[in-house]
């Protein structure tokens, strides 16, 4: 048999054997070295299962993280293997600490509709969450089975929107404004019928990314 490697291709192809044995030699020692580290988490009482579940958690970048979180729970709902769905238990959770549980009144405020009412049991205390007549949402402790009625605003009604005065420039630089500080595209300060209204919603999209509110008036 003849070889057909000379007398560098040979010298060359045993660098790389080396090196790869090398590689692979080191490889079976940090093993080992796991293993040891294992073995004394262990023996401190902690369970080597979950303490792998967290390393491989930790390695997960977090928002991939929370996204499989959501989907296990959901999934884990539907199911039966959950008694309630994940928002619900969330918001069991937040409603034990008092700071949350104003977040949470306030998230629910700003859901309720023009014309009816949000009743919530949060923190063990039932609140009925309404609009009052100026459209103001307003926030009450409620008593099962209490008729409810609209009630009328202990607020002055709110001054309508001062529209800025600017120019088309000015509009589209406003609208990236209220998008780098996070205002939804319905703040818009410009009336219906207004050319800078177009305009400030164009730029609120470009400056956000989001194109899915619909097109340009």
């Amino acid at each position: 048999m003849t070889d057909s490697m000379g007398g560098n291709s040979q010298a060359m192809l045993r660098g790389f054997v080396d090196r790869i044995e090398n590689v692979n030699k080191q490889i079976d020692d940090l093993r080992d070295d796991r293993k040891v580290v294992v073995a004394e988490a262990k023996a401190a009482g902690f369970e080597p299962k979950y303490v792998g579940d967290v390393v491989r958690e930790r390695r997960k970048k977090p928002h991939d993280r929370a996204e499989e979180e959501a989907k296990r729970s959901t999934y884990r709902h539907a199911v039966g293997l959950d008694s309630e769905p994940p928002l619900f238990r969330v918001l069991s959770a937040l409603a034990k600490d008092a700071t949350s549980r104003d977040k949470i009144l306030d998230a629910f405020k700003k859901m309720v509709p023009a014309k009816g009412e949000i009743i919530a049991k949060i923190g063990g205390k039932p609140m009925r969450i309404f609009r009052d007549a100026n459209g103001v949402a307003q926030a009450e402790p409620f008593e099962p089975g209490e008729v409810t009625t609209e009630r009328s605003s202990t607020l002055p009604p709110k001054p309508k929107a001062e529209v800025p005065d600017c120019d088309e420039e000015g509009a589209k630089a406003i609208g990236r404004e209220y998008a780098k500080e996070n205002r939804p595209v319905t703040d818009n300060p410009f009336p219906f019928g207004d050319k800078r209204r177009a305009l400030f919603d164009e730029a609120w999209r470009k400056e956000t990314g989001n194109d899915g509110m619909g097109k340009d008036e």
